[in-house]
């Protein structure tokens, strides 16, 4: 006998148009679909707008007694946080653990972050509003043993000195208009999907890689309101090239 029920009509989240990658991370992450922007073709949500969405809490109610009575305090507007946008990319260090296992022969102190610090203060160094003035480049350093840090002009510093700078207890007392700060996180086989900007950046780095991988994991996540999407590529292709290709970085 042939059944003549028909099926059930889908539910409000399988009518969100979104890839799979997206549907695993939001339910992952509890966040309703339908309040997610998509980016996608004929506007499918994709992972990139599932992990920089930022989820606006919502009031809590005040009552009328409460409201009207004489030690009523207003209630507090609700706060989000700023929005963000965010690039993606795999860096070969294959050249970078090279230089390092060989500068350590004469400078023991030099480790990867070292490189990686020059690497994005020259890279910011680039970019067409911090090289129209001659300001220190202040990179936040964070994620380190020792506690997160400000150091300045590692642009023009050789390893050494960033290892010697970046040891230091204290930070120091710089700034500049086009900062970011860059995480190292010391562990393999994962890889960045979000990532927030302090207050005071446009832009933070972050970067995933265990002692003997050859691949790092890169985000790049930026404040859209003060970094254009062209320029915070720019800033990431530029970061990738000079780990890559780290000679440029000791000429």
């Amino acid at each position: 006998m042939t059944s003549n029920q028909s099926a059930a009509p889908p539910t409000g989240a399988d009518r969100v148009r979104a890839t799979p990658y997206a549907r695993r991370l939001a339910r992952e992450r509890g966040q309703p679909l339908a309040a997610i922007r998509g980016t996608g073709p004929s506007g499918r949500i994709v992972g990139q707008d599932v992990a920089t969405f930022v989820p606006t809490p919502t009031p809590t109610p005040v009552s009328a007694s409460a409201a009207e009575g004489p030690a009523a305090r207003p209630a507090p507007a609700a706060r989000t946080g700023r929005p963000v946008a965010a690039f993606a990319a795999e860096i070969d260090l294959t050249s970078a653990v090279r230089i390092i296992g060989e500068l350590r022969e004469l400078a023991p102190e030099i480790g990867l972050i070292d490189l990686l610090l020059k690497a994005a203060a020259t890279a910011v160094r680039l970019l067409p509003r911090a090289a129209a003035n001659d300001a220190p480049v202040v990179v936040g350093l964070a994620g380190t043993k020792n506690g997160g840090r400000d150091l300045a002009g590692l642009d023009r510093l050789a390893l050494r000195a960033i290892a010697v700078l970046r040891a230091k207890e204290t930070s120091q007392d710089q700034q500049s208009s086009a900062a970011l700060s860059l995480t190292l996180i010391e562990r393999s086989g994962i890889r960045p999907l979000a990532a927030p900007v302090p207050a005071g950046r446009v832009a933070s780095l972050m970067v995933a890689a265990g002692g003997g991988d050859r691949v790092g994991q890169c985000l790049l996540s930026y404040d859209p309101a003060a970094l254009d999407a062209e320029a915070a590529a720019d800033l990431l292709l530029s970061f990738k090239t000079f780990v890559e290709i780290p000679l440029r970085l000791l000429a």
